[in-house]
């Protein structure tokens, strides 16, 4: 699937020449230019966070979801929830953080920014929601927005 000139076989490239294929366990476009990656370990895992990758000119961050999912033993009754919202600059984090708190105390918010120019914001910001309950819907529409949710865990 591509997205512009990015396509996601770009970004597996990417990966596997700085973890190896055996590393990567399953890449998934979630919306835009966005990836969930899977990798076979903490380490690998860490050092795509840590450095993260460039394609066609575009550096890629990566941030941590889950630890082993699949691993029982590292999962928590009921692990925070990131949420990624995409909404106007000028809407205050206050209206969306209110909304959020329905599904469970809102402990944190962060704004995301182009990496090739800082201080210009994507218009993604990630809510971590502690101890969720319910399952969110995919859009609110408030005033004249329509905000999309996606879930990041």
């Amino acid at each position: 699937m591509c997205d512009g000139d990015v396509c996601t076989r770009d970004v597996v490239y990417s990966l596997q020449e700085l973890s190896g294929s055996e590393n990567i366990k399953c890449v998934t476009q979630t919306m835009g230019h966005a990836w969930q990656v899977t990798c076979s370990n903490e380490t690998e895992r860490d050092k795509i966070i840590s450095s993260g990758i460039d394609v066609k000119g575009r550096h890629y961050e990566f941030f941590p979801l889950q630890r082993f999912p699949n691993d029982h033993r590292h999962r928590v009754s009921n692990p925070p929830a990131l949420v990624s919202v995409k909404m106007p600059y000028e809407m205050a984090d206050e209206t969306v953080k209110e909304y959020l708190s329905r599904y469970g105390q809102v402990t944190r918010v962060s704004r995301r920014h182009y990496a090739y120019a800082p201080s210009i914001e994507t218009g993604v910001r990630i809510f971590t929601v502690a101890n969720p309950s319910g399952n969110l819907p995919s859009s609110l529409s408030i005033g004249r927005y329509i905000i999309m949710f996606s879930s990041l865990l």
